[in-house]
């Protein structure tokens, strides 16, 4: 599911989940859960069903420079599911991709694990050129027919960026859903990296109708609002989405995903 909540204004945050939670929300939900589901935990690639695609731009705080962008895509294996992800953030005067490979693995009827390896990058031109290898692990627990929970991990495997920027030598995240009913979505989202505070994240999910939804939340940490609509036609998700900050202004963002409705609904 979508939605977006900006990340503090920092250097090097790829590394890192790229997006809050607000935009993997779908990583705690039982039941049609979508390809961005893998940005809140890499476990969640374990519940595809079919072949789903997925990009997300954002321009954080209309400032050209902090543009960052998401492609994904998955497939579904027996009892498991594999994905890539591409990111990239900034602009010619200083910029970060990674690329990312996905596995998760369903354990029965209430467990899934996953795992995600990313390779990162970041150009200055003309003043720094450094790289990285980033392991994340990830689980997800059905607690109940209505509730989902979970956790991961990640960790960078190059000590030398670590030393020169310590804060995103790992990071650790949990969160849960609650499916109160086949309208509703509640999900909650907690990020804390290494020297940074707490960050959470809650998101209100509520389908009006089939192919139309609606998305509220609150970015704790900021106290940022979150708002974003959506509308499904031919297989193609399109959400507009908005978050404010008070100080920095507005962040912007558009995220459209490939994901066929009726195979989504059969879904057990």
């Amino acid at each position: 599911m979508l939605g977006i909540c900006p990340l503090l204004l920092r250097a090097q945050h790829l590394p890192d989940p790229l997006l809050s939670a607000a935009a993997g929300v779908g990583g705690y939900r039982k039941t049609n859960t979508d390809v961005f589901a893998v940005l809140s935990n890499p476990a969640a690639v374990a519940q595809a069903t079919h072949f789903s695609a997925g990009m997300y731009g954002e321009r954080k705080f209309l400032l050209k420079g902090l543009q960052q962008f998401c492609g994904l895509v998955q497939f579904p294996l027996r009892s498991a599911g594999v994905g890539i992800q591409l990111d990239y953030a900034g602009s010619y005067l200083m910029n970060e991709t990674a690329v990312g490979m996905l596995y998760g693995k369903r354990l029965g009827t209430k467990l899934d694990l996953g795992l995600r390896f990313r390779y990162y990058h970041l150009n200055v031109p003309g003043h720094v050129q450094a790289s990285a290898l980033w392991a994340e692990a990830g689980c997800l627990f059905r607690l109940s027919e209505k509730v989902q929970s979970g956790f991961s991990f990640s960790r960078s495997t190059n000590p030398a960026i670590a030393a020169k920027e310590p804060h995103i030598t790992q990071t650790y995240r949990m969160g849960i859903g609650y499916e109160a009913s086949s309208r509703l979505f509640i999900s909650a989202d907690w990020m804390k990296q290494t020297n940074l505070d707490l960050q959470g994240n809650i998101i209100v999910l509520y389908a009006f109708e089939e192919g139309m939804r609606l998305r509220m939340g609150w970015q704790t940490l900021t106290s940022q609002p979150i708002i974003g609509a959506g509308l499904y036609w031919q297989h193609i998700w399109t959400d507009i989405l908005m978050s404010y900050h008070p100080y920095l202004g507005f962040t912007p963002a558009l995220q459209m995903m490939y994901a066929p409705w009726e195979k989504r609904k059969t879904k057990s």
